[in-house]
């Protein structure tokens, strides 16, 4: 009898989701993490700068320590936006909390641009993004 309580338990929890005082797990009352990339600067010498087309998954980027505490935060980082649109990270140049940091580096992995352009052709870029974590778009 204590077995089936306990699978009707987890059933229960993968049907409906959890709610675990802000820790994300599929709840329809946990507060959404939302991740607002800002090109802040470039590399002036191209004539079109790369634009950000996609982010990835804010659940998946944002660190889990910091939205369980419901704690918002910033990270600013430096890479290249290679000719395919890929973002290479080069360097962290400030943040909130190392957490916000390191979530930046790894989401830069996801992101994807349209490339910079220069005489009509796609070209590497260097720029600078602030990387800003928030919840339910505070």
């Amino acid at each position: 009898m204590k077995a089936s309580g306990v699978l009707f338990v987890l059933v229960a929890i993968a049907l409906f989701g959890c709610s675990t005082k802000g820790v994300y797990c599929g709840g329809n009352n946990e507060p959404e993490p939302i991740i607002r990339i800002i090109l802040e600067d470039y590399d002036k010498s191209v004539d079109a700068p790369p634009t950000l087309i996609t982010v990835g998954s804010a659940k998946q980027q944002y660190p889990f320590e910091m939205f369980r505490q419901g704690i918002e935060g910033t990270a600013a980082i430096e890479g290249t936006v290679d000719s395919n649109g890929r973002f290479n990270f080069v360097a962290g140049v400030e943040a909130t909390d190392t957490m916000f940091l390191k979530a930046a580096e790894r989401g830069g992995r996801q992101w994807r641009f349209i490339p910079a352009k220069r005489a009509g052709l796609p070209v590497a870029c260097a720029i600078k993004c602030n990387v800003q974590f928030s919840l339910d778009g505070k």
